[in-house]
């Protein structure tokens, strides 16, 4: 059925194709129908105004003011979280996945840590399973995981490993909801998870994680390049864990 179908992810396979086929028979008739007038098109005609318009373009705009080099923020919040983390330190990641990937992969930047993306353990059908020659410094329960039991397997996964090294995971709702009273402030936007239910977060605990959130939030504030379009991203992290974190505190009140 069109439903199994879509359960399985085919269905984005080929409507992808017959996207891409129609796109191209539309490029085809472009090209087709305006041959014979770009053959003919004098295309010495452009280079006057290109050149002209270039000149004015570059005299007309404040270099100082769009040199956009110096502004590292979008990479500078997730390496500072992620070069803290303790050593050996397993961590779920929604938002951070490229960022962490990028510092581990490419500038080789804490090895030890493991990076598990929740989309792994909400979709493993349609991306990569979480598996032992992936993930060759993790322990992995004996369950399969699949789309129905994700929940039971991302309880497996942490229990294999809570005892073992310093688990942490960004808040994914669906699963994560489950954790509350496992969770505790740990890592700016990476929640701790231990392996015993905590009553009641200290207010010493909670005091020092929100002083150190604080004073990240207000470092970051005070740089102009937080305002700028391409930092969306960052904006966009603050509000999602605000939003979570306010929920996780309510819903532990309510405990």
């Amino acid at each position: 059925t069109l439903h199994q179908i879509a359960k399985n992810g085919s269905l984005f396979l080929s409507s992808f194709i017959i996207f891409s086929y129609w796109i191209g028979l539309g490029i085809y008739f472009l090209l087709v129908e305006s041959s014979g007038y770009l053959r003919a098109f004098n295309y010495r005609r452009l280079v006057i105004p290109v050149v002209v318009f270039f000149i004015i373009f570059t005299f007309a705009n404040d270099y100082p003011y769009n040199d956009k080099s110096s502004f590292y923020m979008s990479r500078e919040n997730p390496k500072e979280m992620y070069a803290s983390l303790d050593q050996n330190a397993l961590i779920f990641v929604i938002s951070y996945w490229f960022n962490s990937r990028y510092f581990k992969d490419l500038e080789n930047l804490r090895p030890d840590i493991s990076i598990v993306p929740i989309s792994e353990i909400v979709r493993p059908s349609l991306v990569n399973k979480v598996t032992t020659g992936r993930y060759p410094l993790i322990d992995l329960p004996s369950i399969d995981s699949t789309r129905e039991n994700q929940h039971d397997f991302f309880q497996s996964l942490i229990s294999k490993n809570v005892n073992n090294r310093p688990v942490y995971s960004e808040f994914k709702r669906r699963l994560t909801q489950y954790n509350y009273q496992y969770l505790i402030p740990g890592n700016k936007f990476l929640m701790r998870v231990t392996g015993h239910k905590v009553d009641r977060i200290s207010d010493e605990a909670l005091n020092e994680y929100s002083m150190k959130f604080k004073e990240s939030l207000s470092r970051e504030l005070s740089d102009k390049s937080f305002f700028l379009d391409q930092e969306m991203g960052v904006r966009s992290n603050y509000e999602t864990f605000l939003t979570n974190f306010a929920d996780y505190l309510m819903i532990r009140n309510r405990h």
